[in-house]
């Protein structure tokens, strides 16, 4: 860990002179727990804490009609593109936010986000009720706006002339969320055609993908767009970001049915090769992997006993991985950094800030 510590220290100057581009969606989230007794007052209630005893206590009902009732803990901007922007400015990256924050003008939940974060926003925000548990989440989302906007629409409230100058001069862009996104085809599109071939040309460049959860998209559609995902390696690097629920499913829609996997490594390694990306991440509650060309790195992640927020964890994960990216840390550093930026998120229930991270490593 002291080695990671005097890494970032010795390059903390490097943060004003990267940026990056993320885009494109945008929620509203509303984060709560599910009551399953309490005693005269929610102050003295007892949770669902698992996933599995909810889905027990739901079979248990079968046949029968019931309600429950909803703790609700906050409401806050959300959405991967927020989500992963906000960590990454925290530490002290300036990032251009394209994606839905309200419209015409910003939705006061979004107005609050980071001062290195400027806000571009095509839509009104889609909204989300994340139910949480200790070991996982379930996300119920309406997309709203969301649903109707294609890349056409989104260039005639953003300038074509400005989107060029914001995905030009940066080193990092986030192509985000196209699992929910109808129209994220057209948008990756959109960069490719309009957009890219009239920015500077810079090989170093990282393209960072995260497809969110993509199991309702047609298996044809996503592998159109694993193909198109091929064509930004003409300008720049590809990373790719995949939760075990994500990878499960794009190894489905590559090669044939499973439902789990034994050996990570194995696994992990025939996405990779088929997919010609740069960089794989695969990352899961108890561990991640990433593997380039000639490396790969597995780390446990840190246990957290008691979480405070998990809806977002994952985003500043890659956000974690970036950030180390962009300082110059080797691929092992990235991986530790990753885990630890989304291990303070869900511990202490916000994005970790670069005096915070320094400081909470050294008590490691």
């Amino acid at each position: 860990m002291q080695h990671l510590i005097d890494q970032l220290i010795s390059n903390q100057q490097k943060l004003s002179r990267v940026a990056a581009t993320i885009g494109f969606d945008g929620f509203i989230d509303s984060i709560v727990k599910i009551i399953k007794y309490k005693n005269g007052c929610t102050l003295d209630a007892e949770y669902f804490n698992t996933m599995s005893d909810w889905g027990t206590y739901i079979l248990d009902k079968n046949g029968c009609n019931f309600s429950v009732e909803l703790s609700q803990r906050s409401i806050k901007a959300g959405g991967n593109m927020p989500n992963m922007a906000g960590a990454l400015s925290t530490l002290g990256i300036t990032v251009n936010c394209v994606g839905a924050m309200g419209y015409p003008s910003i939705d006061p939940l979004f107005s609050n986000m980071p001062g290195l974060c400027h806000l571009y926003s095509f839509a009104s925000p889609g909204t989300c009720q994340a139910i949480e548990f200790e070991d996982g989440k379930i996300m119920q989302a309406s997309m709203g706006e969301l649903n109707k906007i294609d890349w056409n629409t989104l260039k005639e409230r953003i300038p074509i002339k400005k989107l060029i100058e914001i995905f030009d001069a940066v080193h990092l862009i986030g192509l985000l969320n196209w699992g929910e996104l109808v129209a994220s085809t057209s948008f990756w599109k959109g960069l490719l055609n309009d957009v890219l071939p009239f920015c500077n040309v810079n090989k170093e460049k990282i393209f960072f993908v995260d497809l969110a959860d993509c199991s309702n998209r047609a298996k044809d559609e996503t592998l159109a767009a694993l193909e198109l995902l091929k064509t930004f390696s003409k300008y720049g690097k590809v990373m790719l970001s995949l939760n075990h629920n994500e990878s499960l499913f794009i190894y489905n829609a590559l090669f044939e049915n499973i439902s789990s996997y034994d050996d990570i490594k194995k696994f992990s390694k025939k996405i990779f090769t088929q997919l010609q990306v740069d960089t794989l991440l695969l990352h899961t509650r108890t561990k991640a992997i990433a593997i380039q060309k000639n490396e790969y790195v597995q780390k446990d992640s840190f246990v957290i006993k008691s979480p405070k927020l998990l809806t977002g964890a994952g985003d500043n994960f890659n956000a974690g991985f970036c950030f180390a990216q962009l300082i110059d840390c080797n691929l092992e550093d990235s991986l530790v950094l990753a885990h630890f930026v989304s291990a303070q998120y869900i511990k202490n229930g916000k994005s970790i800030s670069w005096n915070d991270l320094i400081a909470a490593m050294k008590t490691m």
